[in-house]
Order: structure tokens, then sequence, then C-alpha cells
């Protein structure tokens, strides 16, 4: 019902997190894949993990697409054959995640705000998504909600290296990664010059 309410209030991209695939996560796939959904974010994504959901997902003649999280080290090791493990996959989230989040755990390096301990991780997974020409390649997220400062540097971290997005986890962080990753009226005209140079030519 969430996912149908979303679509016809006009979002133009429904995605659906289940939960791990060996914890439930088949079932809920299972339940939504028939409804409006445009693809499954699958959580601690494997290459066997994201294979599973892709077979589970053709068995039930669903179109919705994979969105694999990379949050463990199998996981981001093999970042690069899983955006390439088949059609299916529209995109790829991942990096030095949020404060306390399953990279920072699994991993055990020191989390900062400035996020130079995962920057080996980002540039690798943006590297992968951008070979694979994946179309989302989204990193975050920040925790902290009183903190609209530190999730706009945050943010800024991700486009800097290339991410296409960012994931918020409450609605007023919107409007801040929004600003972060939306062109500057600067950009604009230097496209708007090099566009019209080039009709010239």
């Amino acid at each position: 019902g969430s996912v149908r309410a979303c679509k016809e209030a006009g979002q133009p991209l429904v995605l659906v997190r289940p939960r791990e695939l060996h914890r439930g996560g088949l079932e809920d796939i299972a339940a939504a894949a028939n409804g409006p959904v445009d693809a499954f974010m699958i959580p601690k994504s494997t290459l066997d993990v994201v294979r599973m959901a892709d077979r589970l997902l053709t068995d039930l003649q669903s179109t919705a697409g994979i969105l694999p999280i990379l949050e463990t080290p199998e996981g981001i090791v093999d970042s690069l054959a899983i955006v390439r493990a088949g059609p299916r996959i529209i995109g790829i989230f991942g990096g030095g995640g949020a404060k306390d989040g399953d990279p920072h755990r699994f991993i055990g390096f020191e989390w900062t705000p400035e996020g130079l301990e995962s920057l080996y991780l980002r540039s690798q997974i943006v590297m992968h998504g951008r070979a694979a020409r994946l179309p989302h390649i989204v990193g975050g997220a920040w925790v902290n909600l009183d903190d609209l400062d530190g999730l706009r540097a945050h943010a800024k971290t991700y486009r800097a290296l290339g991410y296409t997005g960012y994931c918020v986890i409450h609605p007023a962080q919107i409007p801040v990664v929004q600003a972060v990753f939306s062109p500057s009226a600067e950009e604009v005209a230097w496209a708007g010059k090099i566009v019209q140079a080039m009709e010239a030519a």
C-alpha cells in the first residue's frame, strides 16, 4: 500500500529496501515485487546475494531493478563484479556510510566527518559504478539530524568524488542534499557557453 501511495503521489522512482535476504528479505521481495516498485535496494549485497535477488525477481516475472547496498568488506571488494552482474543493476549505494553504520563496524575504521578513512572505499565504488555506466551512484548517510552544516559538508565530499546522489534519513535533510547535488548558476552558465560554442562550430 505504501509503495502504491508513493507512485500515486507522483514519485518518479520508488525503491524498496527489504530485510537481509537470509533474514526474511526474500519474502519481502516476493510480497512487493508485483506492485509499482522500480527497484529493490538489497542490504549487505555480495555477488551471491545480488544473483539470488535477480533469480527471485526473474521467477516472479518482475521488471524491478536492483540497487545493491555495499556494506561489508566482501561486497566492497567485489563491487566491480556486482555492478556488472546483469541488466537489473540500476545503481549502487556505498562508501564510508554513517557513523556507527555497518561499514564502520565491519571494517573497523575510525569514522570522521571528513571521511579520509573511507576515501578508498568511496573512490572504488564510484569508479566501478561509472565503469558500468550506472545512472545512480549513491552515498551517505548523516545521522545527526540537528547538524545540517555537517550534512552539507559530508554530502559535498560525495559529490566531489562523482556520486550522483546522497541518501537522507529525514525529510529535513532533503533541501540540503538537493542544493549540494544541483548545479550552481555558474555551472549552468558555463554549460550554456559550451553548448553555444559547439553549435557555432
